[in-house]
């Protein structure tokens, strides 16, 4: 009689003061969960990549804008050919050299990464919501039988959009990048009538 009663509290969980707490599926099947929930979790982690700020690299990228500048002959190439065929022989007048400040310029630059960012903006406006999932211990009041009254509670959590959310977030978003390619329109006119 006492060896049934031993069994069916062991088969409860009920280790009886053996040091046999759960049975080994029990076990083996909580450590797989834990496994791939650790799984599912660092899968949605980004990688930061540190890059190094240089004073003297800043310094030498400044000093390097000339007129003989790669990238300014590129640029002009696209936009200008005619003040490049000017520019070859030396011919610098006032709207190659306008050419060549709204090349330089920092306001054109900063006018240029924020369309970039807005650009990408509407890529991230985009993606789906990520589903979540969350640990979090319950105390059970009424325990049966010398169990534990802890217990781990896993909730599941699946956002749904309703009512074209993520198609009105992309359009607020394409909206928001044509007024920043705009605003790179509005920096260049800045630049020429300030010449």
């Amino acid at each position: 009689m006492e060896a049934q009663a031993l069994q069916n509290q062991v088969l409860a969980g009920n280790s009886g003061g053996l040091g046999y707490h759960a049975p080994v599926f029990m076990r083996r099947g909580l450590s797989i969960f834990i496994s791939m929930a650790l799984l599912v979790c660092i899968s949605g982690c980004k990688h930061y990549e540190a890059r190094e700020l240089s004073a003297g690299k800043q310094l030498d990228q400044l000093e390097s804008r000339t007129l003989e500048h790669p990238g300014l002959t590129s640029f002009l190439e696209t936009n200008s050919p005619a003040t490049l065929e000017r520019t070859r022989f030396g011919q610098w007048d006032l709207d190659s050299l306008t050419w060549a400040a709204i090349y330089f310029h920092p306001s054109i630059q900063v006018a240029w990464a924020q369309w970039q960012v807005a650009a990408a903006a509407v890529k991230t406006a985009g993606g789906r919501l990520n589903p979540t999932m969350t640990v979090t211990p319950e105390y059970n009041f009424t325990p049966s039988g010398g169990a534990s009254p802890w217990l781990p509670a896993v909730n599941f959590d699946i956002p749904i959009e309703t009512a074209g959310k993520r198609n009105h977030r992309i359009e607020h978003a394409r909206n928001l990048a044509e007024a920043a390619r705009l605003n790179l329109g509005t920096a260049a006119w800045q630049v020429r009538k300030d010449q």
